[in-house]
């Protein structure tokens, strides 16, 4: 029922936005649908194909007793919105057109405005697609603090975070590049703020050994986040899922990823020593609140630099404030919702209205939360504007 229900309003919205759109292009290229059968043709083949792959795909991911099993919609989802986001445009310019007519007598050209905008929406949804879901930036951020000591000055931490194995689905190469780039920055720490699986443990094996090669000099640290508990996925039995789970642990072990759940590990050199906690996740609803910063900080010394692995960045604002020794929060979750726009130091996310902090570095007091904008990517196969991220941050000692 839930598959006929949605299947219904795709068909209504597909055909809706497809007759305001050939009627828009239509008359924009001199009745070019009228005159030509092959035009038509490649016009309606359009829709009908992306119908049928949709209907296949949600089947499938249906079957599998999981909706959110979105290997099998991925590709659906990036041909829906490469050629149905600019149709829109065209559909919302097109009705305006018509109704400025209807009101005033006259067509504004708000026709022809909006296929531009159309045919550009097109290029940069496509380079997102094709290019730039795995076109990695390196983000350098210099963090300062007293409290650091001269041992760690200069200490390069990489961060990434939700990584969404499965979104990849056999493409080893694109996590081969970015391994690659990763060890060519000569970690000193690398921590990974959570979601490596987007359901399943499974989802890890046949990048297993590419994950194996992460280097970094003082350990490699990670955290859970909300996708990686698999509480999208209808499972048989709560054994079952408690079963995905221990898999996905051991698979973090056998990368060479510490796991920190709501622990503190304490990193030592030169006799000088930073704390690093690792909560579980914790989120605003309807995200689960496994993390507890009170067990996490547990035999910590107060007066050290301490940094706090936290996979959402709600949990800042919401309880991490109150503990003012935790200097530095490193969280993603947000994938800056794999689209925005960066000019210079300004830079916007239409996530930003859920998400004060969504990406980059903030700071209230003494303490400051990095968010990286993910690594990977789920849904949406492709990022618009916003690239994937490799955080490097450098200790500096005040």
């Amino acid at each position: 029922m839930k598959i006929l229900t949605i299947l219904i309003i795709i068909f209504l919205f597909i055909s809706v936005i497809d007759i305001f759109s050939y009627r828009s292009i239509n008359l924009a290229f001199n009745q070019i649908f009228t005159k030509n059968i092959y035009a038509r043709l490649i016009f309606f083949s359009i829709t009908l194909s992306t119908v049928i792959l949709f209907v296949i795909a949600l089947i499938k991911a249906n079957s599998s007793g999981n909706i959110f099993a979105m290997n099998y919609l991925y590709p659906v989802i990036g041909i829906i919105v490469l050629f149905y986001l600019p149709k829109i445009n065209i559909s919302i310019f097109y009705g305006l057109d018509s109704l400025s007519f209807l009101i005033i007598k006259k067509h504004l050209f708000l026709n022809y405005i909006g296929i531009s905008i159309s045919a550009l929406t097109f290029l940069l949804v496509a380079h997102g697609i094709f290019i730039n879901k795995t076109n990695f930036q390196v983000r350098k951020q210099i963090i300062s603090s007293s409290k650091i000591p001269t041992a760690f000055n200069n200490l390069k931490i990489i961060q990434i975070s939700d990584l969404h194995i499965g979104s990849f689905h056999n493409d080893v190469e694109s996590i081969d590049k970015l391994v690659q780039q990763i060890n060519k920055e000569n970690a000193d720490l690398i921590l990974f703020t959570g979601d490596m699986v987007s359901n399943y443990a499974g989802e890890m094996d046949e990048f297993m050994p590419t994950l194996k090669k992460l280097k970094a000099k003082y350990g490699k640290y990670s955290i859970l986040g909300n996708h990686d508990y698999g509480e999208y996925v209808n499972w048989k039995s709560k054994e079952e899922e408690e079963i995905n789970l221990r898999f996905l642990i051991q698979k973090h072990q056998e990368i060479g990823f510490n796991l920190l759940n709501n622990e503190n590990i304490t990193i030592t050199i030169e006799g000088q020593s930073i704390q690093l906690i690792g909560v579980e996740n914790w989120g605003l609803p309807p995200f689960p609140q496994f993390g507890n910063l009170e067990q996490s900080s547990q035999h910590l010394d107060r007066n050290k630099f301490t940094v706090l692995l936290s996979h959402d960045p709600s949990h800042w604002r919401a309880q991490v404030l109150n503990y003012p020794f935790i200097d530095l929060t490193l969280s993603g979750h947000t994938h800056a919702m794999q689209f925005g726009f960066e000019f210079g130091s300004w830079q916007w996310s239409p996530v930003s209205l859920k998400y004060p902090e969504w990406g980059g570095l903030y700071q209230k007091g003494k303490q400051m939360l990095y968010v990286n904008r993910g690594t990977g990517f789920i849904g949406f196969p492709g990022r618009i504007g916003i690239r994937p991220e490799i955080t490097e941050l450098i200790l500096k000692s005040e």
